[in-house]
């Protein structure tokens, strides 16, 4: 238990101290962590707020001119098979109309 009593030095401490010397060790200041840290959270709360917001807009943007996009789509469909029905319309009525002639003149050589 005492073995290495011998051993160790004693520092001494000066009983007396030198006017206007500065001790050599430095001083930690109080530093504003918390506070800080606190503004930083605040900061980042209302980054993600206004991202949130922003992403909203763009998502009802998007939805609403798809929705337009859509209903402009289904219109342009529309006229396209009416288009399409209309010249199937005019071509079944010229066959028709040639159909008739053919069958005329078929009847007029069959007379002679």
């Amino acid at each position: 238990m005492g073995k290495n009593q011998g051993k160790q030095k004693h520092k001494t401490k000066d009983i007396y101290k030198v006017a206007g010397s500065k001790s050599f060790k430095n001083k930690n200041k109080a530093k504003p962590v918390a506070i800080h840290l606190k503004k930083l959270g605040q900061e980042v709360k209302k980054g993600v707020e206004e991202a949130n917001k922003l992403m909203d807009s763009i998502q009802k943007e998007l939805y609403s001119n798809s929705e337009s996009k859509q209903s402009e789509i289904k219109t342009v469909k529309l006229n396209e098979v009416n288009k399409k029905s209309d010249e199937n319309n005019k071509i079944a009525k010229e066959i028709l109309t040639l159909n008739d002639e053919v069958l005329t003149k078929i009847d007029s050589l069959e007379v002679d």
